[in-house]
């Protein structure tokens, strides 16, 4: 190693450093002990620190050693916001209590009568298989904030709308993100949760391409990593795995931990493609997620019709 080189990574450990103090001081300051990276870049940039970008992708990467005197035992990161370890603890435990929630809920089998899965095994089978993937939607939900998360961003851009069926089943997405890259460019992101890897579900998922500028589909995996996940897909349906690919899905992969109820994390395993959206498939589409849409700044509310006089 050169001395150039021992000097950038001192520069970049020292940088590392003193994010981790600012963000330290921001969470000893802030009410509930949680920071968003939007307040926290502009606390970087205001101290005119370089590549305020950069150092929070490496802050949220960073695996807090549990020494007290350097002060990265005092947060956690999770979504699009930093937390200190209580507040993160009670948070993690909110999240449990929320996809227990979201499972006793489940969803209406009738609506998946568009996926030949949904016609396998008993009724209990296909309810409790309902209800596992509403508990897995709310995983998913967090990770989808932090995909998405941008400066442009409005306060709600991620909306749960499994519960909402308002079209057919090639139509009523489980989850909706907008994604305001600029205020000039804003993309309408789709996921469909299922718990296997089969063709209906990349038929209903490809079917949101007509309506949605990225699809994500959300499945469960047994591997807990992205390559590892990308195997055993691949594996599992050799050319099924290579059509989602090439028609441009996004994969999530989620792994659940040990336990009937353990948590799932969730991890990208391929990215989305930029579809080539049908204006009337989109209008339809607005029309039923419209209050979702409007919430996230992505539709405008419907112009008032006034009587003829």
């Amino acid at each position: 190693m050169t001395n150039l080189d021992e000097t950038r990574e001192e520069d970049e450990a020292a940088r590392l450093k003193q994010g981790i103090q600012i963000l330290g001081d921001l969470l000893a300051k802030a009410e509930g002990g949680v920071v968003s990276t939007k307040i926290l870049r502009k606390e970087l940039e205001a101290k005119e620190i370089s590549a305020p970008k950069e150092l929070i992708a490496q802050l949220k990467a960073y695996e807090p050693r549990g020494d007290t005197a350097s002060g990265d035992s005092k947060f956690r990161h999770f979504g699009r916001s930093f937390y200190t370890k209580q507040k993160y603890d009670e948070e993690q435990k909110k999240r449990e209590e929320d996809a227990a929630q979201a499972a006793a809920a489940g969803g209406n089998d009738e609506d998946d009568a568009a996926s030949d899965e949904a016609q396998a095994g008993t009724a209990p089978e296909r309810v409790e298989r309902r209800h596992e993937e509403a508990r897995l939607g709310t995983y998913v939900f967090p990770v989808l904030e932090e995909i998405y998360d941008d400066d442009a961003s409005p306060d709600e851009y991620v909306f749960d709308v499994h519960s909402l069926r308002g079209g057919n089943g090639f139509e009523n997405v489980d989850l909706l993100a907008v994604h305001w890259r600029s205020p000039a460019l804003i993309e309408i992101v789709t996921v469909e949760v299922k718990l296997k890897f089969t063709s209906a579900l990349v038929q209903q998922a490809r079917n949101y391409t007509r309506f949605s500028e990225r699809v994500w589909i959300a499945l469960r995996v047994a591997a807990a990593s992205t390559l590892d996940a990308a195997l055993e897909l691949q594996a599992h349906d050799p050319l099924l795995f290579e059509h989602v690919v090439d028609i441009g899905l996004g994969i999530l992969g989620c792994h659940r931990g040990p336990g009937r109820g353990g948590s799932y994390d969730v991890f990208p395993i391929h990215w989305p493609r930029k579809n080539s959206i049908d204006p009337l498939a989109r209008a339809e589409f607005v029309r039923r997620y419209r209050t979702q849409l409007e919430r996230g700044r992505a539709a405008a509310p419907p112009a008032r019709s006034y009587p003829i006089r």
